[in-house]
């Protein structure tokens, strides 16, 4: 017996799959909103995303390898204090993902990759400048810088693996997603030796965090590439 198969079209399946009903709620409501994009995707959006998680990912692996010695070596933190920027940096960054999904749906991921992307570059920029102060002040001042950093870099690792999956029409959500993770893994394991070595030839490592801000400053013009979206928050009535 012969049988032939159909090419797999992830479009027609995806369309699919938003029109059947599981239990109760359909694929759109499970998650409690329904995305509506109002942008054209943009053919290039999965290289985008790439550079998306590759920048996030790059911002992160440098920050947590080298806040520790930057409190210490640069702003002359103890024992005790030189811990308080990481603490900082790692609490926001846990809260920030806490809240990711909801402020996803409510403004929308153009906006979220935008504002993180300034927050995450001023909370760098803070503690470049601060640098120079005396050790108690800038010890505070920069644990609030990367508290501000943490919360910007926290939305964009959720928000690019997200936007592979539901977003892209081009590929497989499956392939999508593992590419734009590929991505994001280069770009934490770049991070800490690029920082190293311009720190080694600079002399030092404010030089290095500077660095490290002008990269993330990029993620500000890749949001322009990002589709524009509505987000409906369903009520239990609506469902």
């Amino acid at each position: 017996m012969s049988s032939s198969t159909r090419p797999y079209n992830p479009t027609a399946e995806r369309n699919r799959l938003l029109s059947e009903e599981i239990g109760t709620y359909d694929v759109r409501t499970s998650q409690l909103s329904i995305v509506t994009l109002v942008e054209p995707v943009n053919p290039n959006l999965l290289f985008n995303l790439c550079c998306l998680s590759f920048l996030a990912a790059f911002g992160e692996g440098s920050l947590v390898t080298w806040m520790v010695i930057y409190f210490d070596r640069v702003l002359g933190a103890d024992s005790v204090d030189k811990s308080a920027g990481f603490i900082c940096f790692m609490v926001a960054m846990a809260v920030g993902r806490f809240c990711c999904d909801y402020l996803r749906r409510v403004y929308g991921r153009k906006l979220m990759v935008f504002v993180s992307g300034v927050l995450a570059v001023s909370g760098l920029m803070l503690v470049f400048a601060v640098s120079t102060l005396p050790s108690a002040v800038a010890i505070a001042l920069s644990s609030i810088g990367l508290t501000i950093t943490g919360f910007g870099l926290s939305t964009l690792l959720p928000i690019s693996f997200s936007s592979a999956g539901h977003l892209t029409e081009l590929l497989h959500s499956g392939t999508s997603v593992a590419t734009v993770a590929v991505c994001a893994y280069c770009g934490s394991i770049t991070a800490s030796p690029l920082v190293g070595v311009l720190s080694d030839l600079t002399g030092s490592l404010r030089y290095g965090f500077l660095f490290v801000a002008v990269v993330l400053s990029l993620i500000v013009p890749l949001s322009a590439w990002i589709p524009l979206e509505t987000s409906r928050l369903l009520t239990r009535t609506t469902l």
